[in-house]
């Protein structure tokens, strides 16, 4: 985990991040100044000390996969979706995403057909058992 200290609500948060991919982006947890690392596009701030510009790996795997219309918001949706349909609950959401508002995670949150079935046929099975 680090804590963000500049956002878009500008409220210090918490992000909890998975070790391999702090791993990946060269970030050690609990070490002094993890605060101060930043995650950017590229531009004139990635050539600072702190600074990954996640944007060459990221393209270069968009490319080789063949996708298309693709924007840095999708991270956002896939995320939230992601979090969501592997039961992660509606404040956990709100918390790690950023959300103040209640509404928020609705708009951001796509299951697929499969996840919908699996939680259709979770609930008849609960509630009406066998017919």
């Amino acid at each position: 985990t680090f804590d963000a200290e500049v956002t878009k609500n500008k409220e210090i948060r918490t992000v909890v991040v998975e070790e391999q991919v702090m791993d990946l982006l060269g970030m050690t947890p609990g070490l002094p100044g993890i605060g101060e690392f930043h995650i950017v596009p590229a531009g004139k701030k990635t050539k600072q000390k702190g600074f990954f510009d996640f944007r060459k790996p990221i393209y270069a795997a968009l490319e080789k996969a063949r996708i298309e219309n693709f924007t840095w918001h999708d991270f956002r949706h896939t995320c939230a979706s992601w979090m969501s349909m592997t039961g992660a609950n509606h404040q956990a959401l709100k918390d790690q995403m950023g959300w103040t508002s209640d509404s928020v995670p609705s708009n951001y949150t796509h299951h697929d057909l499969d996840h919908k079935r699996k939680a259709v046929a979770q609930m008849s099975k609960k509630y009406l058992g066998k017919l």
